[in-house]
């Protein structure tokens, strides 16, 4: 990391808002990760029970349509809560890192709909991305990383 004698406070006290952000940003990823699994399970259960023959001769001919329709809509959701947890864990490691700007503010417009947890920490992501001394860091990162090469 950096020689934090050379970092002035407001520098500091802005790598310990990412560090925090960061571990923030891990625990909602694997939250989110925890309750997609039980989504998941629960679309397995619902699926065995109500896509075997005795239940499609109660349902009728209405039934495998609504069926499948709603088997497309849990498989979506499924899909954008297990893939919003991962660019969660991901943002995690962007931001500890002060690496992709710019993905971290993706991510946390995306994180804004997870309410009520990840609207919180979209919104503080936003304030501490947008402002002028972690913008600084953030390119300071870029070159220092670009020195080494």
């Amino acid at each position: 990391m950096q020689n934090i004698s050379k970092l002035s406070s407001e520098e500091i006290s802005d790598i310990s808002h990412l560090e925090m952000l960061s571990v923030f940003y891990w625990i909602l990823g694997g939250l989110g990760l925890f309750a997609s699994f039980f989504i998941f399970i629960y679309g397995v259960i619902f699926g065995a029970i109500f896509y075997n023959d005795f239940m499609r001769e109660i349902i009728g001919t209405v039934g495998p349509n609504i069926m499948d329709m709603i088997a497309v809509i849990y498989l979506s959701i499924f899909l954008m809560v297990f893939s919003l947890s991962i660019l969660q864990i991901i943002q995690g490691f962007k931001l500890m890192n002060r690496r992709h700007r710019g993905f971290s503010i993706f991510v946390a417009c995306f994180s804004l709909f997870a309410f009520p947890l990840g609207t919180i920490l979209g919104i503080f992501t936003l304030i501490a991305l947008s402002r002028p001394t972690v913008k600084e860091l953030y390119f300071k990162e870029m070159e220092r990383r670009f020195e080494l090469k």
